[in-house]
Parts: structure tokens; C-alpha cells; sequence
């Protein structure tokens, strides 16, 4: 016997309701009957005749029992299972999602800075509220004048920066208003584990214009290092404004973020919630937290004493950073991109970047100056702030730079930046830039936060990323990083490395191995495709595709996106056979074509249902006519997409009635299907969005858009 509890409002009281869901079996243990519903009893038969059951039902009240933490007060009545699931796995995994999304999107809000100087937000974030009294947890952004939240459930707030850290990319706001707020509470989460799944909740905009509720991808965990950050499957995409907030399919809190490299789409980072709980008083005191770490770190009850600016940089320190650089690679890579590192230890020990996206464990080839080359490995890795450590493998007293004290570096001191530019022959010294120390123009953290900010004689280079910053008496202070227009080449303080150095030796690490959790049920919806490949075909402009459709009548009749469409347009079916091709109706609307075409022994689509659409998080596959697909989740319910400005003839954007499905890689052509485990159609998908998104119009829409009846494809 199951219990499952909801909740109702009756007034100004609220009720619990209990549901006895009282599972029967025959004999072997096989279930015959269950209850889903508060429907009256119903029956069932049995080897041994009929039996009649009855569902229980009793209120009581709950005025002891407090709601969990992170449900919004406002909404009391709330359905715990979403409609289309069912007995399939990818039903039940629907059904988990759905719960969750509904649990925790009330406290999901899009939270906009603005300057006096512009009209439209300086930058656009996506937060979590997080405890009642309206704390906001978000990624980090820059110096603005004002805040604005925008709720849900269509309320605009303002709001104030409280605390910020630079190094795990968060900052902490606080809402003006008394509440209480619809929050999800930083909670108790076991943490994530490789292979899990989770749901990641982000807000998209089109034509400028915020969308109200947060759209969702179900997303597999692929790296976890236990109280720091965690890994996702990114699938070159993202939810659209920078950040997205990761629960798990409980509706816990686990991790905020969304660091990817250029070249590394697939994977995303997320600062883990347990980082996050460690920070908590320095945020919620209103400190920059990585000052009141990384000084710590530095001994921060000595004081530090400037360099003068008028100080030089030597030869000598010239020579040594020189000797201290390194160029690395992966083992047996190399036509891989290699990037630069600086030893700070006889023993070898290697300070470098993250960006390179290389794990723990990872064997590495390292080129010295004088054009040896030894052996190596990963030690550990940071993402977040793009730090890690490695390490020279071999024997031996190698050349090094000590770490320094980059409070010494005041606005105006020189320094010299050392790397191996990718287009640099191997076997020589590495390139030299001098450079001088600048105050950040346009950031939010202030002097003496995580990075420093440098004006370089010659620019940083691809290649260069891990390299060392020198201070004039030759010690490392800072490490390479990313660059940035508005503040120059940003690098990140070696007290950084410092204060994380005993975690990197010794982080918790661990990779997906094998197959993720979710892996049964994308089974299951390939299996649902089987049915549809010959139902799909591909529209060509003499030989090339343009497009894909389906066959949604035995007649000839097809269904396909408008946009891309000659004045000849031919259809390859699935066999092979190329046919010419009838427009019969347009939707400009709705970027849709009706085609038809004749041919004989045509597979139209077995099923297309225009009487439901697919659930938030329902799994969904995009055939192709060879038998191949993509499989991704439904983001949001369907709803209007206004058109962007200055779209082509038929826009990314402007459909009446669209919903999206986030994918991995999205096919080459739209035009095509989408399909559910049970081997519907439930869309077409017209339009590849930025960030890996597709565009999908509902059959129901298709259908009367195109003026369909009801049988075709029956």
C-alpha cells in the first residue's frame, strides 16, 4: 500500500488530502488493479471473477505539519503527477520531472542589472530564491546602478547585491519587500553522483523579451568533485540567460552556474550547493568572499609592501620565468591544442588553467625551454575558477619559480606575462610579454579580489592560457586566464591556487563510467522512433537537402517546415526513391508546408496526436530517414514566440504556438518529426534556436495551420 499526500486549499484552511493507492495481485504476485485518481472505486477482473475495491480518503488538517521548505506559499494546489506519464520507464521518469519543476520553478527568477546610460538591461541573470525573507542566489555579474526582479508569477521586485564571489562565479541579493517568498532553500542534498540524472532551469528571450516561466533541460551528470562543483552534459546548449540553477529530481538544490569553454560546448559546470552552504556567512555578511579566503590564505596579518611602480623587470627574471615555463599537452595528442603551465616546485609540481579540460589521473607530455621533453599528469582541476595543478613525473630538480604575494602588485607595477603561443615551432623558450597592472574598469569585485586585471605590450595568445604572471623579483602571482574586452587580460591571483591547493591534491574526483541512469529510457525512446523511420523523408533542391517531413497521409501527403522551400522542390523517401513534389498550402505563420507527392507503397506515420501535448521534461526523439536521431527534452509548455527583429523571411522566432526540446546536437535539417517513447508524433520541428534549442509547433497547431483533417495520418 502506497500513501501519497497532496495539498488543497478549502478557504483560508489548509487540508491535507491522503491517498491509499492500494496495489492487487493474483497469485504469482502480478498486479490486477490500482487506484490513480480520487475517482469512485472501480473494478477489476480476476482469474476468479470480480472484485470490488475502494479508495480511501480522509482529511486532516496540517496546521503541525509545516510545507516543505522551498514550496511556494501561493501555490496550494498542485498536481503530483503529470499527466502523461504512464507505466514506461521514460513515463515514470516524466512524471519525477514534472513533480520537481513544479516544486521549485516558483522560486526561479530572472534577475536584470541596469545603468543609468541604457535603456535594456546591462546583463540578465537567472537565480534561485532561496530563503524566505528573499536572498537570491545568482552567477556573478558586473557593476550596475539598479536591480530588477522579475518573479515567476509576473511580480517585478527590485533588489540589492549583498555578497559576491568571484572565484565560484555567485553573487548573493537580497529582494525589497517583507515576503515571504516562494523559495527552494539551500536544503540538505546527498550530493550528486555520476550518471545522475538532474534538471537544470534557466530563463530564454526572444525579440528582447523574458519569458515568464523558466524554461527546463534534464540534463546527466558526468563529473562530480564532492563539495566543489559538478559536471553536466551542456549538449551545446544552455537555457539561454547566463547562469542556471541544478536540482536533482527530488527538487533539491544542488548546484549554480554554467561555465563552458569555446570548443568544450559538452560540457557545463555548476558550483556545487555544498561550496555554496561554506561561503553562506561570508555571503549573507556582505563580503566579498574570496577576500576574506584568499587574504587568509596569504597570511593576511602580514603586510604586504608594494612594489614601487618605477621597479624594472630584469633579465634575470626574465631568465627564470623563462626556465619555469612549460608547454603540455595530452600523451599521444599531438595534433591537440597544447597550453602552458609554470613550475613552482623542484619537485616538478605545475600551476596552469582548467580550460584545457583535462581530468585527474590524465597523462600529460611537458616540453621544457630547453626543448626536453618529459612525462607527466593531472593532479586536480577547478572549472569554476579555471585553476588545476600538475605535475612532472620523472625524477628529478627542476627549474621553478616560487609562488609569490600578489597584494604587492599595485596599479602600475610591472609584471611580465610568460606562455607558449599555439603558433610557436616547439623546442625554444617560450614568448615573453611585459605588461602593467591596471584597475578593473568594469567589474564588480573590487581591488583585491580573485583576479587581477594586466595591459600587455603583446596580447595573450591561444596556447598561452596556464602561463605565469612574474612579479618584479620573479615569483608567480598570477595564472593565465580568460580575457576580456572591457577589462583587459584578466588573470587569476596565485592565493587562488593557494587556498585550494590541499583540495586539488586531494579532491573527491570522480567521472561517469559506463552507461548513465537515463540511458534505459533514451532506449526506450529510440525504440518508440523504429516505428517512424520510413514515415520520414528528406526534401531536396536538385541534390541537396533542405529539409526534412513526414508522411502524414497514405495518399502522399507531407508535412515539412516552409522556409528553404523552390519553386521544384523533390522528396528522397526512405528507400531511396526520389519524387517530385506539390506544394498544396502554406502557413507563413507557422513556417509549414503541406506537400504531396505520388508515389505508390508510401508508410505514412502510424500515430500523431492532436489531443495533448508532451509534458515539461517528456523525452522526445528527432528521426532522420536513416534510422539515426536525436534525443532531447521538452523545455516548457507551448506558448507564442514573438519574432525577432530583422529575421529572414520566415523567422527564427514569430509562431503563434511553439513549444521547445533541447537536444544535444541538433539535426543538420529541421522539418522533420518529434517523436515520444510510445512512437507519436507530437511536433514539427521547424527552427534550430541558438544554444542547441529546437523550435517545435504542436500537431494540434500543424493540423490547423495546414487545414488537416482529423484521419489524415490515421
Amino acid at each position: 500500500m502506497r500513501i501519497i499526500l497532496s495539498n488543497m486549499c478549502l478557504g483560508a484552511a489548509r487540508v491535507q488530502t491522503i491517498m491509499f493507492h492500494h496495489t492487487v495481485t493474483d497469485l504469482h504476485g502480478s498486479p490486477l488493479w490500482w487506484t490513480d485518481s480520487m475517482d469512485t472505486p472501480r473494478e477489476t477482473s480476476t482469474r476468479g471473477g470480480r472484485m470490488k475495491l475502494a479508495l480511501f480518503i480522509v482529511l486532516v488538517a496540517t496546521s503541525a505539519l509545516p510545507p516543505r521548505e522551498g514550496v511556494a506559499a501561493q501555490a496550494c494546489t498542485t498536481s503530483l503527477f503529470n499527466e502523461n506519464g504512464g507505466d514506461s520507464k521514460s513515463g515514470r521518469l516524466t512524471q519525477r520531472v514534472g513533480v520537481a519543476f513544479k516544486r521549485v520553478s516558483p522560486s526561479i527568477v530572472s534577475v536584470e542589472g541596469h545603468t543609468k546610460q541604457t535603456s535594456r538591461p546591462w546583463w540578465r541573470k537567472t537565480g534561485v530564491i532561496v530563503t524566505a525573507d528573499g536572498l537570491v542566489l545568482c552567477v556573478a555579474g558586473g557593476t550596475v546602478d539598479f536591480i530588477k526582479v522579475l518573479l515567476s508569477d509576473g511580480r517585478e521586485v527590485s533588489g540589492r547585491i549583498v555578497g559576491w564571489s568571484g572565484q565560484w562565479k555567485l553573487m548573493l541579493l537580497r529582494l525589497d519587500g517583507d515576503g515571504p517568498w516562494p523559495h527552494a532553500g539551500l536544503g540538505d542534498s546527498p550530493g550528486v553522483q555520476p550518471g545522475q540524472s538532474v534538471i537544470a532551469l534557466g530563463f530564454r528571450e526572444y525579440s528582447g523579451q523574458p519569458c515568464q516561466s523558466p524554461s527546463l533541460r534534464l540534463e546527466t551528470v558526468t563529473k562530480v568533485d564532492s563539495s566543489a562543483w559538478l559536471g553536466t552534459t551542456g549538449g551545446h546548449a544552455s537555457t539561454g540567460w547566463t547562469g542556471e540553477i541544478v536540482f536533482n529530481l527530488a527538487g533539491d538544490l544542488v548546484g549554480l552556474g554554467d561555465v563552458s569553454y569555446p570548443g568544450q560546448e559538452d560540457d557545463r559546470f555548476f558550483t556545487d550547493v555544498g561550496l555554496i552552504k561554506s561561503l553562506w556567512d561570508n555571503l549573507r555578511a556582505g563580503n566579498d568572499a574570496d577576500r576574506e579566503l584568499l587574504w587568509t590564505a596569504a597570511q593576511r596579518e602580514e603586510a604586504a609592501t608594494p612594489f614601487e611602480p618605477s621597479t624594472p623587470v630584469t633579465p634575470f627574471v626574465r631568465d627564470r620565468a623563462a626556465s619555469a615555463t612549460v608547454r603540455m599537452r595530452a600523451a599521444n595528442m599531438e595534433s591537440e591544442q597544447p597550453w602552458s603551465g609554470v613550475i613552482v616546485n623542484r619537485d616538478g609540481t605545475i600551476v596552469t588553467c582548467q580550460h584545457h579540460m583535462k581530468n585527474p589521473g590524465d597523462q600529460l607530455s611537458i616540453a621544457l625551454w630547453d626543448g626536453q621533453t618529459v612525462a607527466g599528469k593531472v593532479l586536480g582541476v577547478n572549472p569554476i575558477s579555471d585553476v588545476g595543478l600538475a605535475k612532472i613525473t620523472e625524477s628529478g630538480d627542476w627549474p621553478h619559480a616560487d609562488m609569490g604575494d600578489s597584494r604587492r602588485l599595485q596599479p602600475g607595477t610591472r609584471c611580465l606575462v610568460g606562455g607558449y603561443p599555439g603558433e610557436l615551432e616547439p623546442g625554444g623558450p617560450p614568448r615573453g610579454s611585459a605588461g602593467v597592472v591596471v584597475p578593473p574598469s568594469h567589474r564588480l569585485f573590487v581591488p583585491g579580489s580573485y583576479a587581477l586585471h594586466v595591459k600587455l605590450e603583446l596580447p595573450v595568445s591561444g596556447g598561452m592560457s596556464g602561463g605565469g604572471m612574474f612579479d618584479p623579483d620573479g615569483h608567480v602571482v598570477a595564472v593565465v586566464g580568460a580575457s576580456n574586452r572591457l577589462d583587459g587580460d584578466m588573470l587569476y591571483r596565485i592565493e587562488i591556487i593557494r587556498a585550494q591547493w590541499d583540495h586539488l591534491l586531494d579532491a573527491k574526483f570522480r567521472v561517469l563510467d559506463g552507461d548513465a541512469a537515463i540511458e534505459s529510457e533514451r532506449a526506450e525512446v529510440r525504440r518508440g522512433v523504429e516505428t517512424m523511420v520510413r514515415s520520414v523523408v528528406t526534401i531536396l533542391d536538385g541534390d541537396e537537402p533542405v529539409a526534412l517531413g513526414t508522411i502524414v497521409g497514405p495518399e502522399g501527403q507531407i508535412v515539412t517546415r516552409g522556409s528553404g522551400l523552390t519553386k521544384t522542390p523533390s522528396c528522397r523517401l526512405a528507400d531511396g526513391r526520389i519524387s517530385p513534389v506539390e506544394v498544396v498550402r502554406l502557413s507563413r505563420a507557422n513556417d509549414l508546408a503541406l506537400l504531396k507527392i505520388s508515389a505508390n507503397d508510401l508508410r505514412a506515420v502510424p500515430g500523431w496526436s492532436a489531443q495533448e501535448l508532451p509534458s515539461i521534461g517528456e523525452l522526445v526523439a528527432i528521426p532522420t530517414p536513416g534510422g539515426a536521431c536525436s534525443i532531447g527534452s521538452v523545455s516548457g509548455s507551448a506558448r507564442p514566440i514573438p519574432a525577432a527583429p530583422n529575421d529572414e523571411e520566415f523567422p527564427h522566432g514569430g509562431f503563434p504556438t511553439a513549444f521547445e526540446v533541447g537536444v544535444g546536437t541538433g539535426p543538420l535539417l529541421t522539418g522533420g518529426p518529434v517523436v515520444d517513447a510510445s512512437g507519436r508524433m507530437r511536433g514539427v520541428a521547424v527552427s534550430v534556436a541558438s544554444d542547441g534549442w529546437l523550435i517545435v509547433v504542436p500537431v494540434s497547431a500543424a493540423k490547423d495551420a495546414l487545414h488537416i483533417r482529423d484521419n489524415e495520418g490515421q
